[in-house]
């Protein structure tokens, strides 16, 4: 960015120094200039694609994940969840720990009071299912078929699975 700057600047030194011209065309070249470099300092890095990783029983032990609370399984079957959503807040693992998001409180609801959308500091939670009345999969849970996706602070997909949303106590 130092770079970036010094080029700016030897740029409006230059235009200073050299031999008059014509205003609009030197005005033009100036605006062009300043919008290159402005364009390059606002380019956002490249996308981290995640791979969220199972949340266990030990995790929530640990982290008193206890309560009503919707999950996302990826797989068909699978009893591997990777994502943990409760009235307050949702739950993600990345790199071996727990990463907290908040609700989304104007987001769409989902059952026992969780939401559709989770924010945190550098991720987007979107979790959204199928609809309806979803079919009974346990004495106190229901599965949606549904579609978990990450974004990152710069919008962009991260992360998208679709699998099955549970919901229960």
């Amino acid at each position: 960015m130092t770079g970036r700057l010094a080029l700016l600047a030897w740029l409006l030194l230059s235009a200073g120094c050299s031999k008059p011209a014509d205003s609009k065309a030197q005005a033009a070249a100036d605006a062009r200039d300043i919008a290159w470099v402005e364009a390059a300092q606002n380019t956002a890095p490249p996308a981290t694609p995640l791979t969220p990783e199972a949340i266990t029983f030990a995790d929530i032990e640990r982290n008193k994940l206890f309560g009503a609370s919707c999950i996302f399984l990826p797989e068909a079957g699978s009893k591997r969840f990777v994502v943990l959503a409760m009235a307050e807040a949702a739950y993600l693992k990345l790199d071996g720990d727990i990463h907290l998001y908040a609700a989304d409180s104007g987001s769409p609801p989902l059952p026992f009071d969780t939401r559709s959308r989770y924010v945190g500091r550098d991720h987007v939670i979107d979790l959204q299912t199928s609809g309806g009345q979803g079919r009974a999969s346990g004495e106190e849970t229901v599965d949606w078929p549904g579609r978990l996706t990450i974004r990152d602070a710069h919008e962009r997909v991260v992360f998208t699975a679709a699998g099955t949303v549970q919901c229960g106590v």
